[in-house]
């Protein structure tokens, strides 16, 4: 029987899936792959990274055994191209007849933390809790070792790393574990008891024997207390033990092979109740011999000398204590005891004194000086004047030496009134102090996704807020922080946000605006060594939404990501949730794994998906969209969707077809403004092409509502898709149509809450001119710019286009002034042009007005910030009133580290040195503006004769077509 079971296995095995289904990150519901189908519920799916071949290892809990059988864990690997490399539907992680699953008890989303972690040999380590069948209890903390073949290396129910003895009523529970640096693991749990103890432990796989490499508690507590003694001022010292609870904790690799660690605890005592705690479990990176100062009895000194050999593990913050004889006299007595004087906890203490710490957890990355940095985040509450404030995230950044064979910590101590060495490395690098507000306030408590990598932090959390208008809602917060050098020494910890409490980049509606209701899940954000990182939340009942994050808190693919796949499959919905990502370490690809329950052969309850991510690292490269195709007949509404202006992306909005079961983009909306919640609705007209007085029309038209319309307090631009079907009758049906740059968009209001199904002159409408035109898969789009929303009708334009651009340009002139440029051609009825300025690209004024004539070039003298971008286009008015646009322009001072100016002060001459091209004049100006000198200048090194200046401070200005910097110097 075991010959022909090892057969089937490797039958299976040999018979891998195909390649990634789709490495270009088409969101089909026919490119997602499935990573198990079998019957029953498979949940909570997880995916790591398989070192050192790259592939990806996919494990989740199972319910094949059916309703009544007890939860299992299987696991799935699929190589580097995607190939599925163990069996169908996955490998059992253990033989055990128990419930076993990784997921125990909390308010804090199990995909926060770690379970599993790669054995660097193609296969993985995974910790889960093994509890009985019949009492959900006496949990064993059980880790299993899969092998690269997808064999278990333990039998049963795997190893068991802690157990409850026989008579004993306290539990063993919520494991974690992470890798070490030599194909090992830690693993952490708490021993539910009073008091609790969190354990942390270092283990390796050596030959099918699982050997302890070392660790152990990591939250000892004690408390120094006193007592009076019968002499007046004399007291005697002693240290109480706690029933300290552990509330909830999270470990993370510290980078040098070692395991940190953050608690949130209760010392359930007068003198401490609610405490942040931190510690860590090292490794020993070199042999070393280190000398403690201790003290007898009598107060005469003592030490204790400690051998630490090459990998022995050791937990830095420990607890010590010292015994002194103590003595007084009173009234002719004399009295003896024993001083017991705490000189080290067990753990270092972060932040005591708040109503609670929730959520605790932290990330470690690595600078380019001697040390890492560690953030270590909770969502905090306070107590004051009776009252409990609200929910609010918090983090404090330390330095952690990069050390050569011990941390400072551990190193040769001469103080014994301390149970460590608390001097750090003279030539240790400098943190600047942060504990500050990394997201924002709640009403309710809330849990944050928190990750970091290649000098960055990431945080997002979905938070129960109160605009001060009475209105609760939750909000998407997205929030980074870099790891910044601010000296040859000293690095910082800098807000890449504008806001401390990030990014507000998405909400819920549950009022119901446009007919629809949006509601999330648990936001996630996973960042790899290079510092991409990657957003992704499951919008619930539909799919889920990922993007990639730049400049900030941004989104690359658009307000709240691109969507996965269609809400529906078959016709039914099929729910996928709780989405988990895994990053590749370098490449800017990634996995996405879920649960969902489509209905394909062979199955019922929830399986498991997956599909691949790519260019995650692309800067400016957006995932293509589906291809565009009829919606259902008549009028239809479009997924919901919210731009706030955060992502300052094209975002996509899809509409759906009843009949055909697909998904197609119907527009694209630049999120620069935050128009709230939008609603769109969309007519498609199923029968021959519409006309109005005997001029055809699209058979499809767009009603767009925002929450906040803009109202001409903002330009905003708009894509509006079409078919090529519906394009081409458009186009059978008037002639003089050559390509969809002959249309026109009538923009026209509507005070109603329905797409009208015909075109209808009104009062007020415009006639748009597109800015571009697109073919796209499936059918085109024409894009626009809008002061407002309303009515969209697309027909062959009536008249020839009052203008064509030729070309724009923006010169600086000087610090305040820059000249605005352009071409046209073919100008008919042209009354003037107008040039426009923004410093943001958003909200546009006019600058200079301009008379049109029949000349082809023209130009205007306009405002310019020497301190921020500046946005220009051109405006043309008809005579008729109508407007069209030029393209924008961007003009903005530059920053180039390559350019220095020598000696400063000067006195003689100044060396400009490290032009690049590009730059023509350069200025001399006085504190009080003037300006005293120019001379043109070449790539390079410059000699400037300052000479005949008077002593005082000066700026000089280099100036280029389309750059300029500023350079200040002292004239002694």
């Amino acid at each position: 029987m075991k010959i022909f079971y090892t057969s089937v296995c490797i039958l299976l095995m040999l018979n891998c899936t195909a390649q990634w289904s789709n490495t270009t990150n088409q969101f089909y519901d026919s490119l997602q792959m499935q990573v198990c189908t079998t019957t029953g519920d498979q949940t909570k799916a997880m995916s790591i990274t398989s070192n050192p071949d790259g592939g990806t290892i996919i494990f989740w809990e199972d319910k094949r055994s059916g309703f009544y059988g007890n939860i299992q864990i299987f696991a799935q690997k699929f190589d580097k191209a995607g190939n599925r490399l163990w069996a169908v539907n996955g490998v059992p992680i253990s033989a055990g007849t128990n419930n076993q699953h990784f997921y125990t008890s909390s308010n804090q989303d199990y995909r926060n933390r770690s379970f599993a972690a790669t054995d660097g040999a193609g296969g993985f380590y995974i910790t889960y809790t093994d509890d009985s069948l019949s009492n959900y209890a006496w949990y064993r903390m059980c880790v299993q070792h899969i092998k690269s073949d997808g064999s278990a290396v333990f039998s049963g129910a795997g190893f068991i790393a802690a157990a409850t003895p026989s008579g004993q009523s306290y539990n063993f529970t919520s494991p974690q574990l992470i890798a070490d640096d030599n194909s090992g693991f830690y693993i952490a749990y708490v021993k539910d008891a009073f008091p609790d103890y969190l354990y942390v432990y270092c283990y390796r796989d050596e030959a099918g024997t699982m050997t302890n490499k070392g660790g152990g508690i990591v939250n000892e507590n004690g408390l120094q207390k006193t007592e009076p003694q019968p002499c007046v001022g004399a007291n005697k010292w002693f240290i109480v033990y706690p029933n300290t609870d552990v509330i909830d904790y999270n470990i993370w690799p510290d980078l040098q092979g070692g395991c940190s660690v953050v608690m949130s605890m209760n010392g359930n005592d007068a003198g401490q109740y609610k405490m942040l705690c931190y510690n860590r479990v090292w490794k020993t990176k070199n042999a070393s011999t280190v000398t403690i100062a201790t003290q007898f009895p009598t107060g005469n000194p003592d030490q204790q000398i400690i051998n630490y050999k090459q990998g022995d593990i050791a937990i830095l913050y420990q607890l010590n204590h010292k015994l002194l004889n103590g003595q007084c006299s009173s009234n002719a007595a004399t009295y003896l005891w024993v001083d017991d004087i705490l000189t080290s906890n067990g753990y270092q203490l972060l932040d005591q004194g708040g109503y609670d710490y929730n959520f605790p957890k932290g990330v470690t990355i690595a600078t380019p000086g001697n040390i890492n940095v560690e953030l270590l985040a909770s969502i905090k509450r306070t107590y004051g004047n009776n009252t409990v404030s609200n929910f609010v995230g918090e983090a404090i950044a330390i330095p952690v030496e990069k050390y050569d064979s011990v941390p400072y910590q551990r190193a040769s101590n001469t103080d014994p009134n301390f149970g460590y060495n608390t001097t750090a490395p003279t030539q240790m690098d400098k943190l600047n102090p942060f504990r500050d507000t990394i997201l924002s306030e709640g009403r309710y408590y809330y849990d944050f996704s928190l990750a970091g990598g290649g000098g960055q932090f990431y945080a997002s959390a979905l938070v129960w807020e109160n605009d001060g208008s009475g209105i609760n809602e939750r909000k998407v917060r997205l929030q980074h922080l870099a790891v910044e050098r601010q000296s040859a020494n000293t690095f910082a910890i800098a807000y890449k946000t504008t806001t401390k409490t990030g990014e507000v980049i998405g909400k819920e509606i549950s009022n119901g605006f446009g007919g629809s209701n949006i509601s999330y899940e648990f936001p996630l954000v996973t960042v790899n060594n290079t510092g991409n990182a990657l957003f992704y939340i499951n919008e619930t009942d539909r799919y889920t939404r990922v993007s990639p994050i730049e400049n900030g808190a941004q989104l690359s693919w658009g307000a709240m990501g691109r969507p996965l796949g269609t809400p529906l499959f078959n016709g039914s919905y099929y729910y996928p949730q709780a989405p988990f990502a895994s990053l590749d370490p370098l490449n800017g690809t990634g996995v996405i794994c879920w649960q969902d329950n489509k209905n394909v052969p062979a199955s019922s309850g929830t399986n498991i998906s997956m599909r691949h991510l790519d260019n995650l690292n692309v800067a400016n490269y957006i995932s293509p969209n589906k291809k565009v195709q009829l919606l259902s007949a008549f009028a239809s509404s479009s997924f919901p969707v919210t731009l706030l202006g955060s992502s300052k992306k094209f975002s996509i909005i899809e509409g759906y077809n009843n009949i055909t079961k697909i998904t197609s983009p119907v527009a694209e909306i630049l999120d620069n403004y935050n128009l709230g919640a939008m609603s769109v609705q969309i007519y498609q007209h199923p029968g021959p092409i519409r006309t109005f007085s005997g001029k055809p029309y699209l058979n499809r038209n767009y009603t767009i509502k925002p929450e906040n319309n803009p109202a001409g307090g903002a330009n905003i631009n708009v894509r509006l898709y079409f078919t090529t079907t519906e394009f081409d009758a458009l186009k059978a049906a008037d002639v003089s149509i050559s390509n969809p740059g002959s249309l026109v968009v009538i923009k026209q209001p509507n005070n109603g809450v329905t797409v009208p199904a015909a075109y209808t002159p009104l009062a007020g409408e415009q006639f748009i001119v597109p800015t571009a035109w697109q073919a796209v898969d499936g059918g085109y789009y024409l894009e626009i710019v809008v002061t407002g929303f309303s009515n969209f009708f697309i027909q062959n334009t009536s008249s020839p286009l009052p203008v064509k651009w030729l070309g724009v340009q923006a010169q600086w002139q000087n610090t305040t002034q820059a000249k605005v440029t352009w071409q046209v051609a073919e100008q008919l009825n042209v009354k003037n042009y107008t040039v426009q300025q923004s410093l943001d690209g958003t909200v546009f004024k006019d600058v200079c007005t301009i008379t049109a004539s029949p000349a082809v070039n023209y130009n205007c003298l306009v405002p310019a910030s020497s301190n921020a971008k500046n946005y220009y286009r051109i405006a043309e008015q008809d005579i008729d009133g109508k407007l069209s646009y030029s393209k924008v322009v961007l003009l903005q001072a530059s920053v180039s580290a390559a350019v220095s100016l020598y000696p400063n002060p000067a006195k003689d001459k100044l060396v400009l040195d490290g032009l690049p091209s590009g730059y023509r004049t350069m200025q001399i100006v006085d504190a009080g503006g003037k300006i005293i000198y120019r001379q043109n200048v070449l790539p390079g090194l410059q000699n400037v004769n300052i000479k005949a200046l008077a002593a005082g401070i000066y700026t000089l200005i280099i100036i280029g077509d389309t750059q300029m910097q500023t350079l200040s110097f002292i004239k002694n």
